[in-house]
C-alpha cells in the first residue's frame, strides 16, 4: 500500500511539472510581447515632471490593467531619487495604493501611450535639493506581459538646465 501511495504522489508531481512546462512553453512562444519605456524630464513653471512613454514594440497587442501604466502609482514602477549633495541619501517616496479596478489598456503594435509623474508629489523633499544635481533611477515591468520583462534607466536633473528650459 505504501508503494502505491508513493507512485500516486510521484504521478501527481510529474503531472504538475508537465503542466508547468507546457504553460511556460506557451508563454515563450509569445516572445513578440515586447515593450519599451522612455523617460524624459519636463519642466513646467515650478514643477518637475517625468514624462513616461510606453511603446509596444512587439507584433501582438499588449493588454493589461490600467493601474500598471508607468505613470500611475503602481508597485511595478520603482524609483530611487538621489540628490548629489554631501549625504547622497535617497529621497523618501510618497506612495499610494490604487484599487486595480477592471479597466484594461490595449496597446496595439507600434502604438505609444504617455503620461506624466509630478516629482514634487511623489518626492516632496525634492524642492530642498533643486540647487544640486539630482539622479533619478527607475525600473518598470508589466505583470504577466513578456515574462515580466523589466526595463529601467536613469536621468539627471541639472539646476542650470531647469532654469533655462521651459515648454
Amino acid at each position: 500500500m505504501h508503494n502505491n501511495s508513493c507512485k500516486q504522489k510521484l504521478f501527481i508531481v510529474l503531472t504538475i511539472l508537465v503542466i508547468c512546462l507546457q504553460c511556460d512553453n506557451v508563454i515563450s512562444k509569445n516572445n513578440d510581447l515586447l515593450f519599451n519605456v522612455e523617460a524624459q524630464i519636463l519642466y513646467d513653471e515650478d514643477n518637475i515632471n517625468l514624462k513616461m512613454i510606453l511603446k509596444n514594440e512587439g507584433n501582438s497587442p499588449l493588454i493589461f490593467n490600467e493601474v500598471y501604466l508607468p505613470w500611475r502609482p503602481t508597485p511595478t514602477m520603482i524609483f530611487c531619487v538621489i540628490p548629489l549633495d554631501d549625504k547622497r541619501a535617497p529621497l523618501r517616496e510618497l506612495t499610494t495604493i490604487e484599487d486595480p479596478g477592471i479597466t484594461l489598456v490595449k496597446l496595439k503594435p507600434g502604438e505609444t501611450l504617455d503620461g506624466k509623474i509630478l516629482l514634487q508629489e511623489r518626492f516632496p523633499e525634492i524642492n530642498n535639493f533643486l540647487r544640486k544635481d539630482i539622479l533619478i533611477f527607475w525600473n518598470y515591468y508589466i505583470p504577466n506581459v513578456g515574462k515580466e520583462k523589466r526595463i529601467g534607466g536613469w536621468l539627471i536633473i541639472h539646476p542650470k538646465e531647469r532654469n533655462k528650459v521651459r515648454p
